[in-house]
């Protein structure tokens, strides 16, 4: 992968922020899913967030098959 290259099309794109890093440096918690569950409306209607991805283990083995990852950070205003 070139990192560059991919970094001057991530500036054409409207992303607030972006970083590369290791899948090795993730911190996998459970915390983080005791607080979907009890703040987030959004809790259980996404397959993108726990529960629909899964246990914390499946979680953990899926993303560490990748050695490398791309965070992106996008804005959207509300509509309600």
């Amino acid at each position: 992968m070139d990192r560059e290259l991919l970094a001057q099309q991530l500036c054409a794109l409207p992303i607030v922020q972006y970083e590369f890093f290791e899948t090795s440096d993730l911190l996998f918690s459970d915390r983080v899913r005791h607080i979907c569950r009890t703040e987030c409306p959004q809790y259980g209607k996404s397959w993108a967030c726990p529960p629909g991805v899964g246990t914390l283990e499946a979680c953990r083995e899926r993303c560490l098959r990748y050695p490398h990852a791309l965070l992106i950070t996008t804005m959207a205003e509300t509509w309600f």
